[in-house]
């Protein structure tokens, strides 16, 4: 069995394309490893559509690390301006302070 067979549905990534916005529902727990994962996904999505909008999707999310924080940085600065957006949906309290700290509130906007 391959490695993504053995992976729990809950720590993986969901995507959905709407038009030109990308939708990407975070797993349970961002860190490192799953950062590698979606990094490399959203980048395929990047290159193979025209994407005008990136919405990151929080609902699921209980925990971010500084990776998670790199990943939004990462896409922010690689694809966010030049009339492309990049949106935070669906945090909890505990995400929304982390966000907060991070000071990502202040380059991507929230989206109800």
């Amino acid at each position: 069995m391959r490695e993504e067979e053995h992976r729990n549905p809950e720590q993986t990534a969901h995507y959905f394309v709407s038009g030109t916005t990308l939708m990407v529902r975070l797993p349970g727990e961002v860190d490192e490893y799953c950062c590698k994962e979606i990094r490399r996904e959203m980048t395929e999505y990047l290159h193979k559509r025209t994407i005008q909008a990136i919405v990151f999707d929080f609902e699921k999310t209980h925990f971010m690390d500084s990776s998670g924080i790199g990943l939004l940085l990462h896409f922010y600065k690689k694809w966010g301006g030049q009339e492309r957006d990049i949106f935070l949906s669906g945090e909890d309290a505990r995400m929304e302070r982390i966000l907060r700290m991070s000071g990502i509130y202040q380059i991507m906007r929230h989206m109800d």
